[in-house]
């Protein structure tokens, strides 16, 4: 697991960092949700006024960061009843002007990595309601092929 991390974070700028917290947002699901960032400190563009749940705007649950590039929302469901660790997303969101980059690829492979990493771990996507984050689900299912990356479509 050590060298995949190792070699996954070769690519990130080095402007970037992840950081893990509690999530702001508000989940009727779980109530423990915690999030995964993805910061880039080179960031200079100021947000948009429609990149709703980032940055300190005070109408959105932000994260109060203007550098984070990219977030992704999880909790755990306990483990499997072989004791592999379940892991559900509840939402993942790229700030503009970031879309079609990868970070929510990078995000889902960083959030594996650091806390699905063991084959048989359970990674559920939930209601998929797009078709790239249903490619990313399908690219993560290859990659881990020993892992169960599950979820549902919920469009056409």
């Amino acid at each position: 697991m050590k060298k995949l991390l190792t070699e996954w974070r070769k690519y990130l700028k080095e402007a970037q960092d992840y950081v893990e917290m509690d999530s702001p947002l508000t989940y009727n699901r779980a109530g423990n949700v915690k999030r995964i960032a993805l910061r880039d400190s080179s960031v200079e563009e100021p947000l948009d006024k429609h990149d709703t749940y980032f940055g300190d705007q005070s109408d959105s649950a932000g994260v109060g960061d203007d550098t984070i590039i990219g977030f992704l929302d999880y909790h755990s469901q306990g483990t499997t009843s072989a004791g592999n660790p379940y892991w559900y997303i509840d939402y993942m969101k790229t700030r503009g002007g970031f879309e079609g980059k990868g970070i929510a690829g990078q995000l889902v492979d960083e959030f594996i990595q650091r806390h699905a990493p063991d084959p048989g771990s359970v990674v559920h996507f939930g209601k998929v309601m797009n078709p790239q984050m249903w490619h990313i689900k399908e690219k993560m299912a290859e990659k881990y092929p020993d892992h169960q990356i599950i979820g549902a479509k919920g469009f056409r």
